[in-house]
């Protein structure tokens, strides 16, 4: 009796089935399959591997009669028997010589081609089809023909993915053995794994109709994906090596895999992944270069901007500082002071939408690490035009505030300026307030101005704080941490001249009903949490969390925190876009104009660069805590001082470090007996993972 055959599509490969008669749809023996009922238009079919189901008859890719011989044998056996003697057909390339590009086929026809005659010619092809990518596509029972540009970028993806899975799949078989090295054929000869030369050179064979992937090249490849991963974390733009860390077991975090990745010995334990995390590691384009060099180069032409380059001028900043972006200057007018706070710039040299300004929007803000440091733009225009210099005169643009004995601003104007820098001084250098005027008198004046500005904020409701700051420095490879109490007479006049010039930036530009990145704070203490006594061991640590969270907006808001008004950032334009955006905006409200960008432009810029900002802050964070975590390793001694800040509950609690600024994870061990918490002691170092900033504590005893 003559089978009746069909070749469908199935688990996307091929696959012949008989057709059952009516009412022979079911298991051998038993009740018919769920599923298998009768539907119009649909046949029962038992596979080549015995499986029983229904299929639409217009969707079968052939349909043909054979005759076998085996009339004795069931259906299932005889379907079998027929498939294990053919051999699908492979040479698709070949046969598209014989159609048009888009021209339509079937399944007879392409036999007809190549030359394959009779039933199981047509077999043979039909179960080929599911190979017919890239050259074909399927449509019904029918062949289209692919155009060859379109089908040589199919077959290029096609391997690529087959490149990636077995990569893939040669690291998941590894890792459980991870601990014996990397495979010898996995590192080039110069020790480094997964170069762009070697990945390039096999992606030469992507176009290779029988392309076979060269499983060491494979390998690396994969190992390079985690070390992108690593590397970059959030920033990564191919989420391939984070699927492949979540496959072989490990956390979704980077610091885990960069960790990894470093005992294995596929990065060096010095590996720095800040500026990846950033997104500032690539170098600036050619484009920019020449353009920064281009205005380093350009003389400076003062034309229309008031002349301060007579003022003494002192800037203050922390050692090592490349981008001065700020200078204060102070002057009497009849009997009022005017305290002059000039920003450089920044806008009057980069143009709105130019490459440079396009480049400095992406990077969002300079990277400052304990080692080094990473400028959101070119160095050489920073340091030849920008940033405000001894003895050159630099376009800024000032405030201008005159103040009443208490503090009151009595006028405020801005003014785009010519200024030249008197002196500039570290922090440190402060402590003698001389070092901040043309004279001893001068420099107590402005620390005396600077207290009455304090005080009037103080009395608006501001939350004026000293709390210490920790500060990593790294010198010939050696962390060093130390502690930064701003409580110098430079900490004070630098403070209040940002934060007044700040306010009547925001006042300035609220008034002229323009738009601006605003920043604000709600009143104190949110949460509700009980504001900690100044003698309480733990007042650092709780008094931070009594925080309210800053806002950020295209229209004014109020800042309680500080206690001011409306309230922009604008006196970091060298280093933060934010500040450029703000100073632009201000510029043009000081010179009578139309700000060039409107509230729902700064609207939808906000979550951007919000993001960008976050994306550099949690780099510089992550880096600081890493050589934090070195320090402690080295200098430690085994133990540290802190205090009991919450007890070990069903987990961990936290011990309050004021040598570091930071609370530190405490695990005890069971049937432990917890101190009153606020108690200060001596604790262990039990575990210290540096590529996670973690130092982990337990109790001494």
């Amino acid at each position: 009796m003559p089978l009746d055959v069909i070749a469908v599509p199935r688990s996307r490969a091929i696959v012949l089935a008989a057709v059952l008669p009516p009412g022979s749809d079911s298991a051998k023996g038993g009740a018919p399959r769920k599923g298998t009922s009768a539907r119009p238009g649909t046949l029962a079919l038992v596979a080549e591997d015995g499986a029983r189901f229904r299929f639409p008859e217009a969707h079968a890719i052939l349909r043909v009669t054979v005759k076998d011989g085996r009339d004795a044998d069931d259906p299932e056996t005889r379907i079998a028997a027929l498939r294990a003697r053919l051999e699908p057909f492979t040479d698709w390339l070949a046969l598209k010589a014989s159609f048009k590009e888009g021209e339509r086929f079937s399944v007879e026809q392409a036999a007809e081609a190549v030359g394959l005659g009779g039933v199981k010619g047509r077999l043979r092809v039909a179960l080929g089809v599911a190979a017919a990518e890239p050259w074909f596509r399927r449509d019904g029972a029918e062949l289209i023909v692919v155009p060859t540009r379109e089908a040589l970028e199919k077959l290029f993806h096609m391997n690529v993915a087959t490149f990636s899975s077995t990569g893939d799949a040669l690291v998941a078989d590894w890792w459980p053995n991870r601990a014996e090295g990397i495979p010898g054929g996995w590192v080039d000869p110069a020790g480094d794994i997964g170069t762009r030369a070697r990945i390039a050179a096999e992606q030469a064979n992507f176009f290779d109709h029988e392309y076979t992937p060269d499983e060491d090249t494979a390998a690396a490849a994969a190992v390079a994906a985690l070390i992108v991963w690593a590397m970059a974390g959030e920033t990564a733009t191919d989420q391939r090596g984070r699927e492949l860390a979540k496959r072989v077991g490990l956390p979704d975090d980077p610091d885990h895999v960069l960790e990894a990745l470093v005992e294995v010995g596929a990065l060096g334990s010095d590996v720095d992944p800040a500026t990846h995390r950033a997104g500032l590691a690539a170098p600036f384009d050619e484009d920019v270069t020449a353009a920064a060099t281009t205005l380093a180069n350009r003389p400076f032409r003062p034309a229309d901007r008031e002349d301060f380059s007579d003022l003494f001028a002192v800037a203050v900043d922390d050692s090592g500082t490349r981008e001065v972006d700020d200078a204060i200057s102070l002057r009497r007018v009849g009997d009022d002071w005017e305290l002059l706070v000039h920003i450089a710039d920044v806008a009057s040299v980069i143009d709105e939408g130019s490459a440079l300004d396009a480049i400095a929007a992406t990077r969002a803000s300079s990277l400052f690490l304990p080692d080094r440091s990473v400028l959101m733009l070119p160095e050489d225009l920073v340091a030849e035009r920008l940033s405000l210099a001894v003895g050159e005169s630099r376009p800024a643009l000032t405030g201008v505030f005159r103040l009443s004995d208490t503090g009151e601003v009595l006028e405020a104007r801005f003014t785009p300026s010519i200024v030249r820098l008197s002196r500039s001084v570290r922090y440190a250098e402060t402590r003698d307030p001389a070092v901040l005027g043309e004279s001893a008198v001068d420099g107590a004046r402005l620390v005396a101005l600077a207290g009455t500005l304090r005080a009037a904020r103080a009395a608006a409701g501001a939350r004026i704080l000293s709390l210490p700051s920790c500060k990593v420095v790294v010198e010939d490879g050696a962390p060093r941490v130390g502690l930064r109490v701003q409580d110098t007479p430079g900490d004070l006049v630098v403070s209040e001249a940002m934060v007044l010039h700040n306010a009547q930036a925001g006042e300035a530009l609220a008034a002229a009903g323009a738009a601006g990145i605003f920043r604000g704070q709600g009143a104190e203490n949110p949460s509700g949490r009980t504001i900690p006594e100044r003698d309480d061991p733990l007042y650092a640590w709780r008094i931070r969390r009594t925080f309210a969270p800053t806002e950020t907006s295209s229209a004014p808001l109020v800042h309680s925190g500080l206690g001011v008004g409306a309230y922009v950032q604008c006196t970091s334009p060298i280093r933060r876009y934010g500040d450029l955006v703000n100073q632009r905006q201000l510029t043009a409200v000081a010179r009578g104009e139309a700000p060039s960008r409107s509230a729902e432009d700064l609207a939808a810029l906000i979550p951007v660069l919000q993001e960008r900002e976050r994306r550099v802050r949690r780099a510089a964070d992550t880096r600081s805590a890493y050589w934090m975590a070195r320090a402690v390793e080295t200098d430690s001694g085994g133990t540290i001082v802190g205090v009991l800040a919450k007890a070990p509950r069903r987990g961990l609690g936290s011990v309050w470090v004021p040598g570091l600024c930071r609370a530190l994870p405490l695990r005890a061990p069971r049937g432990w007996t917890a101190p009153p918490e606020g108690t200060e002691a001596e604790w262990r170092v039990a575990a210290i993972r540096p590529f996670r900033g973690r130092v982990e504590l337990a109790p001494a005893e």
